[in-house]
């Protein structure tokens, strides 16, 4: 089967802008949110300067008034999987990158850091139904492959009539033989989560759900009046995009499906990152990795 040559060349400049983000601090960034969750305690010894103050056993120390710290051995054969969102939702953009590429950026980043450490990654996509499942495997060029087989996907996204369904996505990662995976779902986020699922999988893997969103869907530039058409009911008309009372009920539907969403995060323990189609360089994702979106891992 042939390849677009045009997807080709995306993924192509989609590796080589991760290949500049990518620096020893990243990398260290994965293996702490990533490798460093896949640690199993072997032994406690006292205190050195510089210790991560995160491996502190306090108990220990309560009971005996010496500073302690918890030592850990790394399990091995880690598997990565991504869970993308590639529907309809997904193709919006309001200027650069639409969330579907943004999703492709966050994937080749994942990715292309499991690649350098040696551990193996799998990815699937959903929809409306699950569209395509791609085994774990170890390397740049799997990684390649996947981008590839997402791209295709782009298309196809507009054909899509209703939302996508995030529960999808863990039910597959409930489905995963191996015992314990660090799961990724990327998504906008636009349907439910059903939170008994969340929790199964909470209790079989590590999850980590990364929102991704465009700013234009908080808060629409002032540019007057402007076509627009639903990707689900195919209903277009216009906006006049100046008025107040629009942008407020933008904004507040908005805080209110992300307040949500926060609040699910939360009762359950699971981290949360969102990523913003404006930030090109991936500060937003990089920083929920190095620090406060895992800590309920």
């Amino acid at each position: 089967m042939s390849v677009d040559k045009e997807i080709i060349k995306q993924v192509s400049r989609i590796e080589f802008s991760i290949r500049k983000i990518l620096s020893g601090m990243l990398i260290g960034a994965y293996s702490t949110a990533l490798r460093g969750q896949g640690m199993t305690f072997s032994d406690l010894r006292q205190y050195t300067p510089g210790d991560d103050i995160r491996n502190f056993a306090w108990q220990v120390m309560a009971r005996t008034g010496e500073p302690f710290v918890k030592q850990f051995e790394e399990e091995r054969d880690l598997e990565v999987h991504l869970a993308l969102d590639v529907g309809p939702s997904m193709l919006f953009g309001g200027s650069g990158n639409s969330k579907f590429l943004t999703q492709a950026y966050n994937m080749a980043l994942v990715g292309l850091s499991a690649a350098k450490l040696g551990d193996k990654f799998g990815v699937s996509f959903f929809a409306d139904t699950m569209k395509k499942v791609i085994p774990v495997s170890k390397g740049e060029d799997h990684l390649r492959r996947s981008l590839l087989n997402y791209l295709e996907l782009e298309q196809e996204a507009s054909s899509i009539k209703q939302k996508s369904n995030v529960n999808h996505a863990l039910r597959h990662f409930l489905r995963l033989r191996t015992k314990r995976c660090m799961c990724f779902i990327i998504s906008d986020f636009t349907s439910s989560v059903d939170e008994k699922l969340l929790a199964m999988v909470k209790q079989k893997h590590k999850l980590i759900l990364i929102h991704v969103y465009d700013p234009y869907e908080k808060a629409m530039p002032k540019i007057g009046w402007v076509n627009y058409k639903s990707y689900f009911s195919g209903l277009s008309g216009i906006l006049n995009t100046n008025r107040r009372s629009l942008k407020q009920s933008q904004l507040d539907s908005f805080e209110n499906k992300l307040g949500k969403l926060k609040n699910i995060s939360r009762r359950s323990g699971i981290g949360l990152i969102s990523q913003s189609t404006h930030d090109e360089k991936m500060v937003e994702l990089i920083k929920g990795l190095k620090l406060g979106s895992l800590h309920g891992l």
